[in-house]
């Protein structure tokens, strides 16, 4: 069975070395007798691929491309150090899981996935960046650009779409579903659906926010559900309000309709600063 195995990594690194057009004195093909197969430029002073006997795993320039020390890596820097500790890992692209030592159960797809994690298992990251900065964090799902990016040691969260969970360190048993979505928390327990929805939460914890842009006005609160399109607060003694406004907890038949141009207007003049201030962050960040 390890013979066969070596044979289809052979194989693939030859594949690998041919894949570009070359001419017969470009490079210098040997096999080492119980080093494996090399690839080195014209000279032979440069080493260009080396698929090893012993462990069939593939380098490239010196480094390695291909390997399954741990699990399976593919990918410049990919899982270059996990350890013999370490079981069932998969990190495919530049430097997907490269400071793993024995965390174990991970998957990391896209560059930089996972590319500080050392010891926490059990974690799926895809994109570009997912669960970038993670260490110790155990159990956290995220799919999409820079989902869970920051997250140190928090367990148990689930981020799908671009940026959500993004600056989370140490939160727990939050779930985030739509750009952006608690992008800035570090509380526990919240959960969001939407675009942007809580991305602005803070310390709160126990949250609910549905709908796109749902509690981006809620900062640092406890257990507020939330509800909306585009929305805010429901109307109610809880939604936001202008200091010196009166809170009106039941609403007559005859002031309705004011009421409710003055709270549109207010939703509109809160969406604008939070898509100013979400732009001036965006640019904040791509420094």
């Amino acid at each position: 069975m390890a013979h066969h195995i070596r044979q289809s990594i052979l194989s693939c690194g030859l594949a690998l070395a041919l894949a570009a057009p070359a001419l017969a004195g470009d490079v210098t093909i040997q096999l080492d007798s119980g080093a494996g197969l090399s690839v080195r430029n014209s000279t032979g002073a440069i080493e260009r691929l080396r698929v090893d006997e012993a462990t069939g795993n593939i380098s490239r320039n010196g480094a390695l491309f291909v390997h399954t020390t741990g699990g399976t890596f593919v990918g410049p820097g990919a899982g270059t150090h996990t350890t013999l500790y370490a079981f069932s890992n998969s990190g495919f692209g530049d430097n997907a899981l490269e400071a793993n030592t024995s965390g174990s159960g991970n998957s990391a797809f896209g560059a930089n996935s996972l590319v500080v994690n050392t010891t926490g298992g059990g974690n799926s990251a895809f994109g570009s960046g997912a669960l970038e900065s993670n260490t110790t964090g155990s159990s956290n799902p995220a799919f999409g650009a820079v989902a869970l990016r920051w997250n140190l040691s928090g367990t148990r969260n689930a981020a799908f779409g671009p940026a959500s969970l993004a600056y989370n360190q140490s939160g727990t048993d939050n779930t985030a579903m739509g750009y952006g979505a608690l992008r800035y928390t570090t509380g526990t327990g919240n959960t969001a659906f939407g675009s942007r929805a809580l991305s602005y939460n803070g310390r709160g914890n126990g949250n609910i926010a549905i709908g796109a842009l749902a509690g981006t006005n809620l900062m640092s609160a406890r257990v507020r559900p939330h509800r909306g399109g585009s929305g805010r607060d429901l109307p109610g003694p809880r939604r936001l309000r202008r200091p010196g406004q009166a809170v009106h907890r039941e609403v007559p038949g005859e002031r309705a309709p004011m009421l409710l141009n003055e709270m549109k207007r207010q939703r509109l003049e809160y969406e604008q600063r939070i898509d100013a201030l979400t732009a001036r962050l965006e640019r904040l960040e791509t420094c």
